[in-house]
């Protein structure tokens, strides 16, 4: 190996170790921060400066060591007591660890490093100014052994844990884990097909036995000697009975060992969240240093675990908001105190488990939204029509917008809806959603919820008019049969009913989804299942048709496609290879209670709405494009096939039609020629959509009239173009 080679691959170990170090000093700061008088953190600060100094000397960077000597110097001088312990110190090693940090990701990148002869000048001074009394230069010696005794018991204990710890390049852990989540997936389908083998085997067993005595009291067929034929049918039925009993133990122990490798594996993936708080807190000094701006950076709840996948995707959406917390939310203090405030802000973060799902807030008591600038806004960008009456819920969302902003001018700490598209893009990608909660002049609240990890999972299999969904078990608190007299009197009344001392908002699974307003009551049925929910901020009971029944189930986030939905928290494959589609009742559920994105219709905005009917015989297709086109100020009308599209047309003639082709009881193509042969529909425009894409379609397609012909999955700009070119020509 040549010199270089050696040099790099030094400092490639240093920077590794060096980010563990300032990671580790981060969080004896954050733990110091709540108790300045407690000393026992300054011999582990004092250890970590020590490695990390040794360390910069290894690799020849001079003014690193030479910063992290002067916080060395700055840990004993607090340990013997010659300078205090106060917040002016506390801010002083701080600034120590900021710049340490600038230096280190310098490093990393080549870049050229701070300078920090300014910083170590300070840390001099701080350890000279202070005078010494007579007795600390009696028993300088004693005191600082007397010191070191509490914290040497931990720091034993820590370099035991660290003696069993090695490096795995996380892309390992990775592969092992998706191989993991396969072979469960295998093992759940195999456990299907076996079940089936057993049903079938049973059935033969019973068939065999029926032929056999039967036989037995025909003297001609024993004549035939077939008797002997079927006592072998029944010796290989028996053999195979014992032979399915033996696998289905092997399934049974590998389905444990399975499990274990599974959970052992999602064990090396997951962190504490509470990682990622000094980095946090540091992003906050700086920020709200730049913008000279008091604040207090507190947080309220950090215990628990996450997918470090997840957390470090999430984490630069978790300092932007911080940014637009201090840039936009915290006013300067002299306006804070202009308003009654205290002169120091106050920003908040929690982390917390709700179900299967890990949430983070990040909330601020500063000015809050402005929702009429926001409104205005929107409407200057042509997102918004004048006059158009919105709820408050969706004027926020509109700071999703891509390149949306109110100010004027664009500052490089933030802004307030330049970047947020970005940070909701990255949570709809990772599976979860962004929720807003603002008060003008008392502050905003963001929810980021995300799945806690991508593992296998317990799925509740319901029924909601014919269509299957899957939702979580670990959401649900109960599942009880409610009376259907007493179901119909609640959705009448629309009033919460009580169970276990607690209120709940009964809904209809069916109705949230946009399937059916109302479930279909048979005499038969006393009785249907309703699911209990009990959220953070609110408790709900869902009403289904069926409960099917549950199954271990692997869920996997949906693609880029359904990043505007937030009714789905993923999908998986079925033991038959149906793909089943897994519901996030939560945003289901809270979307139903807040009507959010709802518009309150004055019969000239009705007049205004292009209706577009969309007929397609897939759910998911039908409320991704409902939900694409409502955002676009479209008025929506949905149909399953060309049957259920006529009776529609027939109700309420749409401006444009979107059009499958493949569908049960009428296509496409027949319903297409039906309308272009009705004189009262016939100018309707249809844009077929459909992966049947051959010439033989296309054609067939232009002989009817179609005016367009797009492939699946469809681009949301072209689509939208299409749209607005038909219409215009309409």
């Amino acid at each position: 190996m040549s010199q270089n080679s050696e040099e790099e691959e030094l400092l490639k170990i240093f920077l590794e170790e060096a980010k563990d170090l300032l990671d580790s000093i981060a969080l004896t700061l954050q733990q110091w921060s709540t108790d300045l008088s407690n000393k026992a953190y300054f011999s582990d600060l004092k250890r970590d400066l020590h490695t990390l100094k040794g360390g910069a000397r290894m690799v020849n960077q001079p003014n690193l060591s030479a910063i992290a000597h002067e916080l060395e110097s700055l840990c004993e001088a607090l340990l013997s007591g010659k300078i205090p312990a106060d917040k002016s110190t506390y801010d002083l090693i701080c600034a120590g660890q900021d710049r340490m940090n600038l230096f280190i990701e310098a490093l990393a990148a080549n870049k050229e490093r701070p300078a920090v002869e300014d910083l170590v000048q300070q840390f001099k001074q701080k350890v000279t100014q202070e005078k010494k009394s007579p007795l600390e230069d009696e028993k300088p010696e004693s005191t600082l052994t007397e010191a070191k005794k509490e914290p040497e018991t931990s720091s034993e204990k820590q370099k035991v844990d660290t003696n069993d710890v090695i490096r795995i390049k996380s892309e390992l852990l990775e592969k092992l884990n998706n191989l993991s989540i396969e072979n469960n997936i295998v093992r759940v389908n195999l456990g299907h097909h076996l079940d089936k083998f057993k049903t079938s085997l049973s059935e033969t067993i019973r068939l065999v036995k029926i032929l056999h005595d039967k036989l037995r009291t025909n003297t001609k067929a024993q004549e035939l000697r077939i008797t002997s034929d079927i006592l072998g049918l029944v010796d290989t039925s028996k053999t195979l009975s014992q032979l399915h009993s033996n696998v289905e133990s092997l399934l049974s122990q590998q389905s444990r060992i399975s499990l274990e490798l599974q959970e052992r594996l999602i064990d090396t993936r997951m962190v504490q969240f509470n990682s990622v708080v000094p980095r946090l807190s540091r992003i906050t000094r700086q920020v709200a240093s730049n913008l000279n701006k008091k604040v207090d950076f507190s947080v309220l709840q950090a215990e628990g675990e996450i997918d470090r996948n997840i957390l470090d995707h999430v984490v630069p959406s978790l300092e932007h908001l911080l940014r637009n917390a201090l840039d936009h939310g915290i006013e300067k203090p002299e306006d804070r105190k202009k308003l009654n405030k205290p002169e120091i802000g106050k920003i908040n973060l929690r982390f917390y488990r709700m179900g299967n799902d890990a949430c983070m807030e990040i909330s601020d008591d500063g000015s809050g939204i402005n929702l009429e600038a926001v409104r205005k806004k929107a409407i200057k960008l042509g997102l918004l029509s004048q006059g158009t009456v919105c709820s408050d819920e969706e004027v926020i969302r509109y700071i999703f917008e891509p390149g949306f902003s109110t100010r004027d001018e664009i500052s490089e700490i933030s802004g307030r809806g330049v970047g947020m598209d970005v940070v909701n893009t990255i949570v709809k990608a990772l599976g979860g959603n962004l929720a807003i909660e603002s008060h003008y002049g008392l502050g905003t609240k963001f929810i980021i919820r995300l799945p806690f990890t991508t593992s296998m999972n317990r799925a509740l299999l319901v029924a909601v008019h014919g269509q299957i969904f899957g939702i979580l078990l670990s959401n649900v608190e109960s599942i009880v049969l409610m009376e259907v007299k007493q179901i119909k009197e609640t959705l009448n009344k629309k009033e919460p009913i009580v169970y276990n001392k607690k209120e709940y908002h009964l809904k209809y699974l069916g109705e949230a989804l946009g399937i059916q307003e109302r479930p279909a009551f048979s005499a038969e049925k006393e009785s249907l299942p309703v699911l209990f929910f009990n959220f953070v901020d609110y408790n709900v009971a869902l009403l289904v048709d069926v409960i099917i029944g549950s199954q271990e189930v692997v869920v996997q986030t949906l693609g880029p496609q359904f990043k505007l939905m937030d009714i789905f928290s993923g999908a998986t494959l079925l033991a038959d290879g149906k793909v089943l589609v897994i519901l996030d009742v939560y945003s289901i559920t809270s979307r139903t209670r807040r009507k959010v994105n709802e518009i309150v219709e004055t019969p000239a905005l009705i007049k205004k709405q292009p209706i577009v009917l969309v007929v397609d015989d897939s759910i998911t297709i039908r409320t991704v494009t409902k939900n694409f086109l409502e955002r676009h100020k479209y008025k929506i009308l949905t149909a399953k096939d060309g049957f259920d599209a006529l009776s529609k047309v027939e109700d309420q003639i749409p401006d444009i039609i979107l059009l499958d082709v493949e569908m049960p009881r009428m296509d496409g193509f027949q319903f297409a020629e039906k309308i272009k042969n009705d004189a009262r529909f016939s100018q309707i425009p249809i844009i077929m959509i459909t992966f049947c894409t051959g010439d033989e379609e296309k054609q067939r397609a232009k002989k009817l009239g179609i005016e367009r012909f797009m492939n699946k999955p469809y681009r949301e700009n072209e689509l939208l173009a299409t749209i607005e070119q038909l219409l215009e020509k309409k």
